[in-house]
């Protein structure tokens, strides 16, 4: 009997079936992941336009730009956990990505009550500039706008990620088959029975 691909009365869907390889193998990644280095990627080119702008503005060794610095390694150590695709390097990853997760959400917290404040509070300081760019006192309003909506961007880049990587495929992308507990027992590793 001749195989479906060189069968001419095999039905569509089972040449289309052999055609495409399954999940992982192949190098094919599936969509948890790519929503994931998606999402990082994002994070990581903010963050850069933020951190050079830093060092343009107030120099290299300044305060504000050592501290978009490490905001900014958040994007690329996730990516180089999924790079490596191990089971350790995703869990590593997924700590990474909640730290720098919490951390974004509470400066987003922060930031928007400081902004919801009587008199403008941290982000309405005088001489407040945003990308290196002076804000004038009339449109302090839209910037904080534009302030609180790059954060929460920066959050949700980090949060999505650290769901996507939890997901089964990503599990499985990342060389982990199958949880321990889901293992079957050989009958030689079930426990004995002593009979006292």
């Amino acid at each position: 009997m001749p195989s479906a691909p060189d069968n001419p009365y095999a039905s569509p869907g089972v040449a289309a079936e052999r055609v495409r390889p399954p999940l992982g193998e192949y190098g094919g990644m599936p969509a948890s992941v790519k929503v994931s280095v998606a999402c990082l990627a994002l994070y990581s080119l903010l963050f850069l336009a933020v951190l050079v702008s830093d060092t343009r503005q107030f120099g290299v060794t300044s305060v504000a730009a050592l501290i978009t610095a490490s905001v900014f390694a958040g994007g690329p150590l996730p990516l180089l956990g999924i790079w490596l695709r191990t089971p350790r390097s995703r869990l590593l990853s997924r700590l990474v990505l909640l730290l720098y997760a919490s951390l974004m959400t509470f400066v987003l917290v922060v930031v928007g009550l400081g902004a919801a404040s009587p008199g403008g509070g941290v982000v309405a300081s005088p001489g407040f500039a945003f990308l290196g760019y002076s804000v004038p006192p009339s449109q302090v309003w839209l910037w904080t706008i534009v302030h609180l909506t790059t954060l929460a961007v920066a959050a949700l880049c980090l949060w999505a990620p650290l769901v996507a990587l939890g997901r089964p495929t990503a599990v499985r992308y990342c060389g982990r088959t199958r949880r321990p507990s889901d293992a079957p027992l050989l009958p030689d590793q079930l426990p004995e029975r002593r009979e006292d």
